[in-house]
């Protein structure tokens, strides 16, 4: 009889500590008069995993941007920060699939988003382009339409890749009134191609 190890999985993120409480607490809030994005490489390597997510969810949450662009997003974060009732009270969340790693945009719910990922054709890392199409309604942040996309490029040896990506970037994002591209680009003029 065999005899199988359970699979051991990391237990969850806190979420909604009193940390964030006072973060959340203290943020500006949004601002009609400006469109203010952050971009940040999550870095999913466990060295302090939870104490990283504490602290950047609390810098997020005091900062109070409109978008969030999060690269290198684990299962695990995501999960996180999709069963924040803080969060949920100010954000809306893209859904997609991170595993193994990926890209996550939360978006301030006035600003009314929708989601899309869109895969590359070449990759060896299972890399995509995620857009965040916002449609405000309220007439005085009507100007903010647009979209914001973020990504993360193949690393390592890879700038013929990296180029073919960004081409896929700028087909999906042109012809938008409005248009930010964050991310973790990997350009890197030490690699050779």
């Amino acid at each position: 009889m065999e005899v199988r190890r359970p699979e051991l999985q990391p237990p969850a993120l806190a979420v909604d500590t009193d940390t964030w409480r006072a973060a959340f607490a203290s943020s500006p809030g949004p601002d009609p008069r400006s469109l203010r994005v952050i971009t940040w490489n999550v870095w999913f390597d466990p060295f302090f995993f939870d104490e990283r997510f504490e602290a950047l969810i609390a810098i997020v949450l005091e900062k109070s941007p409109d978008v969030a662009c999060f690269q290198e997003v684990t299962p695990r974060f995501a999960a996180a920060v999709r069963t924040s009732s803080i969060i949920a009270e100010a954000y809306d969340v893209s859904t997609n699939d991170v595993a193994p790693c990926g890209c996550m945009v939360p978006v301030r719910t006035e600003l009314r988003a929708s989601f899309q990922q869109v895969d590359f054709e070449e990759t060896m890392m299972s890399r995509s382009l995620l857009v965040a199409e916002l449609n405000p309604i309220a007439m005085d942040i009507a100007w903010k339409k647009g979209v914001v996309g973020t990504v993360h490029l193949e690393s390592l040896n890879s700038a013929i890749i990296r180029r073919l990506h960004l081409a896929a970037c700028v087909r999906e994002l042109e012809g938008h009134r409005n248009t930010i591209l964050c991310g973790d680009f990997n350009f890197d003029d030490t690699q050779v191609t």
